[in-house]
């Protein structure tokens, strides 16, 4: 059984979400590999909207504009969320769990003993009341928040022929000024960490080669360029 850690690609959020798409795909016709993860960072500014997401209220087009702001939608669930000040995680497994709240659980739980190296304690969400389409404003068992309630981590699934793609953004230090701006609030008041990203990075790898550690673990670097070129016809889908 192996897993595959790749290198970290910082690309515009269209190319990111086809890069995921397309490491599902490949665990599917795959099945030497059981687990692909990776971590990864936006081109300017965006916001990624769940596949169920059907409208853009018009005011957060007019501020997009103004802002330089870039819509995306992703192949997952969920609503919206700002990419900006936080980290990007995506794990795609091809032997899941069947139940998805059990999914969640295992998908999840490196992210909790990695907070947990870090110092910061991690738990699955409730269900709380919704005020508006952005992801942190609620959480559910899926999710995971801190001891304050505040949700730190929130993850969208997307399933194809029993394989999992999980993906999720992990806030660090989200930005105020784009939190105002779209959410109508104040960003979360989060426990601060004193490492910078990339160390962070670093002891949640560890943690996720821990959590599954009877994998024969592989670092690969991928050239996103090459794939984009062979599959420019499957960048519409995440077109808005």
């Amino acid at each position: 059984m192996k897993g595959l850690f790749l290198n970290h690609i910082k690309l515009n959020g269209i190319k990111q979400m086809q890069l995921d798409r397309f490491l599902l795909e490949k665990s599917i016709t795959n099945p030497a590999i059981t687990l692909i993860a990776r971590f990864y960072s936006w081109e300017g500014n965006w916001i990624s909207f769940g596949k169920n997401q059907l409208s853009i209220p018009p005011k957060w087009e007019e501020i997009s504009r103004r802002e330089n702001v870039k819509f995306v939608r992703r192949p997952s669930g969920g609503d919206a969320v700002i990419h900006k000040g936080g980290i990007t995680y995506s794990i795609i497994w091809s032997n899941p769990p069947i139940k998805k709240k059990e999914a969640y659980f295992q998908a999840s739980k490196w992210i909790i003993n990695g907070f947990k190296e870090i110092g910061i304690s991690l738990n699955f969400g409730s269900e709380l009341q919704k005020k508006q389409q952005n992801c942190f404003s609620t959480s559910t068992s899926a999710d995971l928040v801190d001891n304050k309630g505040n949700k730190r981590v929130g993850s969208a699934q997307y399933w194809k022929n029993k394989h999992l793609l999980q993906h999720g953004e992990i806030l660090f230090e989200p930005s105020e000024k784009l939190w105002e701006l779209f959410f109508d609030e104040s960003a979360p008041k989060l426990e601060r960490i004193s490492l910078t990203t990339s160390q962070v990075e670093k002891i949640l790898t560890k943690s996720i080669k821990s959590y599954w550690k009877d994998l024969e673990w592989d670092h690969i670097n991928i050239n996103f360029e090459e794939i984009f070129n062979k599959n420019k016809s499957n960048l519409n889908c995440y077109l808005i």
